[in-house]
């Protein structure tokens, strides 16, 4: 399809859908040696606007399989002693099997994605007219899905979360396999994380400032222009399965695991298999969770 077409029948799409949007560019975007064709759409709500872009879909393969893991040597080793520690599997490809959901087929119908996943408190302040209202101390999964239900939005199921994070990446993070060998998703680089000690144990006085990144490949927007799976701690609602996705809420990087652990809770396919799904009357309202909107197109 040539950008003339593709521009033509994005900006009817536009006018199509009743939440206001409108085309704001279409540009051929590359992330670690893919490109695709983004078209992004912008929405006017109160005195900001927010951006939403066009995810494909199709029949498309998701999840992971253990032994198409090809780990560094520094993975496997950094791996050893974590299963070591706290007495895991030995096996590296056998461990990412029983943390990653599995390989499979599924039919995707093409979704409108917000670009930014929000705090939850922050992403549904607004009402359907865009007018400030407060919420309540406490915040559950049928009050999100009842609030953007209101605005004629919804969260991504499991299966759409996968596909717009890794857009059928063959890897098992949406850039490769690697994985930076000491520091955390958290940090910039090695020196980060010193610093960010220093300053802990100074208690405040000492001056901090974040080093340039010496890796930044998860914070970058990925194929379809999504910055999505930046921070373990932040978990993304999704609309069935474990109800979160994107992250183990720390754990791993909080308990003090090893650097390949605390990487591969962003992992495409990642499923913890200790962490309890999102109860209907568990209280969400709080920093970890994020609010990601999707528009379906009928």
């Amino acid at each position: 399809m040539t950008d003339g077409i593709a521009r033509a029948e994005c900006e009817a799409l536009a006018r199509a859908l009743p939440h206001g949007l409108a085309l704001r560019d279409l540009k051929t975007h590359g992330y670690c040696g893919r490109l695709h064709r983004v078209a992004r759409f912008v929405r006017g709500e109160g005195d900001d606007f927010v951006q939403f872009v066009l995810v494909p879909g199709g029949q498309v393969l998701l999840g992971f399989n253990g032994d198409d893991f090809k780990p560094s040597d520094w993975q496997i080793e950094s791996f050893s002693c974590s299963a070591k520690e706290y007495d895991l599997d030995p096996s590296i490809r056998r461990f990412v099997d029983t943390q990653t959901s599995p390989r499979r087929t599924a039919d995707i119908r093409p979704v409108l994605v917000e670009i930014e996943a929000k705090e939850v408190r922050m992403q549904l302040n607004l009402n359907p007219a865009g007018e400030a209202s407060s919420l309540c101390a406490e915040t559950t999964m049928p009050d999100v899905e009842r609030r953007l239900s209101e605005t004629g939005m919804r969260l991504l199921t499991c299966d759409e979360w996968e596909h717009a994070c890794g857009a059928e990446a063959a890897t098992l993070f949406r850039w490769g396999d690697d994985t930076p060998i000491d520091f955390y998703p958290t940090d910039t680089c090695a020196e980060d994380r010193a610093l960010k000690r220093a300053w802990v144990l100074s208690r405040g006085p000492l001056a901090y400032e974040t080093p340039p990144p010496k890796w930044d490949l998860h914070l970058r927007p990925n194929v379809f222009g999504l910055s999505i799976a930046t921070n373990p701690y932040e978990l993304e609602l999704v609309s069935d399965g474990p109800r979160a996705l994107g992250g183990d809420g720390g754990c791993n990087i909080c308990g003090g695991a090893g650097f390949f652990l605390g990487w591969l809770p962003l992992a495409t396919a990642f499923r913890d298999p200790y962490g309890e799904p999102i109860k209907p009357d568990q209280n969400i309202a709080d920093n970890y969770h994020r609010v990601r909107r999707a528009i379906s197109i009928d």
